[in-house]
Parts: structure tokens; C-alpha cells; sequence
């Protein structure tokens, strides 16, 4: 069961406001299936961004727990100094916890904020969830395996990165990479074969590149005065980490990762978020044997490279279900693509 803290900014700790509150916090930590261990109150006329006795401690006890989450009735309890609030999010998420606002910013009302506490809200995603996962967004397209298709690649992945509005350093990285990759995989494919490339964004940037033969990618030191050999070492320099793994239906995917941010997008339209239900916690047997976590990080990205194998995103659309065929070489000089964003 997940450890949870509640936090309260009220004028006194003793009025009818102040247990309204802490009732909502408890019934949601009950419903929720938390374990709520202590609910810490700063007064508001005594508190400031910088002296709030309660959030210091509290942060102590989120540091003592594992994985605990932070619960606080409305973004107005939390600093209201943004870049002050942005340190209280990293500093719990660095140990493990996370914040989270039973009502969304969107629902607040101005009239409900306390003067001079006034400030933009801050989205982290879309729907109503507080502990919402980040924004993913995912895009595939293929090319003929031919040096020629490079460029077209390249121009494709800057034009998908930037509506994906992802920062400029990012871009120009994985523009290079994506050129690397895609060239590397057109020197190995069949001249008939395709080349998928598919990029998937989150809290950093993933880049995978598809072609159609097992011959595993060689990092070499190349010649001084030499023309080839230099294409993974500038993956090497520019990523992050980068590997390779070979897909379930044939060939190989040589993927890169690197930094990437990515601004949150905010939802439609007010109307058009619908409530997720909630289900009451059911007690969990407990375990036949001891569990024993694994964090060898040679076995966790060989275990998360034969799950990537799994997906067969590198075949057109039509013939993902399909058993594997040689593909004409005219239905993939139309470049196709599938996002989800």
C-alpha cells in the first residue's frame, strides 16, 4: 500500500475550513487505497515561500518513505512562486514521490485564491488525473531503402519534432542522428526493402531506424582519411545511450536515445473532460516467495530491447497482422505515417 502525506495552507488550523479539507484528503487517500500517515498544516498568515515549517518537514517524511505521494486539496496550497514550486515538484519526485492536487488548476476559481496567490496554473497533460502521465507522442514513416531517401528522412523527423514544438537543441541533434541511422540502413537493406523510422517523444526522444537484415551495427574507430565508418560514432557522441535489437517479424532496429523537452498540452476544450471512475482498494495476498527487484542495467535494456521486438510498427499498416512478405517496391515510395500524440 502506498504511503500518501497531506499538505494545507489555511488562516487557522482549528476552523470548519481546515477539517473540510483534511476530510477530503483522508476520504481520497481511503478510496484511493493510500496509507495516509500524517496530514502537516501551515497557517497563512505566518507562512511565506520561504518560511513554511510543515512543507519542510513534510519533505523530510517524503525522503523517509518510499515512493510517497504529496496530497493537497488545490494548487493554491502548494508555494506560489512558480520557480519555487517547480523545486518542492523536483525535489519529491527526486525522492521517488509525487504531488498531487485533488482538483485540477482548471477548476479553481480566481475568486477562490487567496490575494497576491493569483498566478497562472501549470499543465502537466491532459485529462483530470493529477498523477497523469507526461504527453507521449509517436510518429512512423518509411522510406525506400535507397541513399536517396536521406534527406526526405531527415526533413520528415524536423518537421514532425518541431509541431511537436520540441526544443531546438533537440532537434538539430536528432537530425543528425536520424541522418546516421537512416543512412547506415540503406547501405545494409536489400535494394528493394524499406526503411521505417519511428520517433517517440515523451521526457526525452527516442529514435528507432528499421531495415530488413540481422548483421548487428559495428562501432568502429575510423580512419583519419577515410570516408565511412562514421556514422555510429556520431550516434555515440550526440545520444544519450543507443542500442540495437532484432524485431519479431525480421531485420533490425538500431534505436537512440537523448534529451528532449516537450511542452504539455492542454486539454480541448473544459467540456469535453469526463470524469474517470473509481474503484475502492481490494485487499492483495500476499506473495508466495520473497520478491527480489533486478537492477542490473544490462539485463533491464535486454529485457526492454526483446520487448521493443515485440512491436512490428516497422511494417505498413495494412500488413502488421499479416504474416511477413516481400514488399513492392512501388506501395512504399508513398510515405506513410501513424501518430499518436
Amino acid at each position: 500500500m502506498r504511503t500518501a502525506f497531506g499538505y494545507l495552507r489555511v488562516a487557522s488550523a482549528q476552523d470548519s475550513e481546515a477539517h473540510r479539507l483534511r476530510d477530503m484528503i483522508s476520504h481520497y487517500a481511503a478510496v484511493e487505497g493510500m496509507s495516509l500517515d500524517t496530514i502537516y498544516v501551515d497557517q497563512e498568515n505566518r507562512s511565506t515561500d520561504a518560511t513554511r515549517p510543515a512543507l519542510t518537514t513534510l519533505l523530510e517524511a517524503v525522503g523517509r518513505a518510499d515512493r510517497a505521494v504529496v496530497l493537497v486539496p488545490d494548487p493554491t496550497h502548494l508555494p506560489r512562486s512558480p520557480d519555487v514550486r517547480r523545486s518542492l515538484e523536483d525535489a519529491v519526485t527526486a525522492r521517488g514521490g509525487a504531488i498531487v492536487s485533488l482538483v485540477p488548476p482548471s477548476h479553481v476559481s480566481a475568486q477562490a485564491v487567496p490575494p497576491g496567490q493569483q498566478h497562472p496554473p501549470r499543465s502537466s497533460g491532459v485529462g483530470q488525473n493529477p498523477a497523469r502521465s507526461p504527453t507521449i507522442c509517436v510518429a512512423v514513416e518509411r522510406f525506400p531503402a535507397l541513399l536517396s531517401s536521406v534527406p526526405a528522412a531527415r526533413t520528415a523527423a524536423v518537421r514532425v519534432l518541431r509541431r511537436w514544438r520540441l526544443d531546438s537543441d533537440a532537434v538539430s541533434t536528432a537530425e543528425l542522428i536520424v541522418s546516421e541511422l537512416t543512412a547506415n540502413a540503406a547501405k545494409a537493406s536489400a535494394a528493394e526493402g524499406i526503411v521505417a523510422v519511428r520517433l517517440t517523444a515523451s521526457s526525452s526522444l527516442l529514435i528507432e531506424v528499421w531495415d530488413n537484415t540481422v548483421a548487428p551495427p559495428v562501432l568502429r574507430d575510423p580512419a583519419c582519411d577515410g570516408e565511412d565508418g562514421r556514422g555510429l560514432v556520431l550516434v555515440n557522441a550526440l545520444s544519450s545511450r543507443w542500442s540495437w535489437y532484432r524485431a519479431k517479424s525480421g531485420g533490425k532496429v538500431v534505436w537512440a536515445a537523448l534529451p528532449a523537452t516537450m511542452p504539455p498540452v492542454r486539454p480541448w476544450a473544459e467540456r469535453a473532460i469526463v470524469p474517470l471512475g473509481q474503484r475502492a482498494a481490494e485487499p492483495v495476498p500476499d506473495p508466495m516467495s520473497p520478491v527480489a527487484f533486478e537492477e542490473d542495467p544490462t539485463l533491464l535494456r535486454r529485457v526492454a530491447d526483446r520487448l521493443r521486438a515485440l512491436d512490428d510498427w516497422h511494417l505498413p499498416d495494412a500488413e502488421a497482422a499479416l504474416p511477413r512478405t516481400r514488399t513492392p517496391r512501388a506501395a512504399v515510395a508513398r510515405m506513410t505515417a501513424g501518430r499518436l500524440c
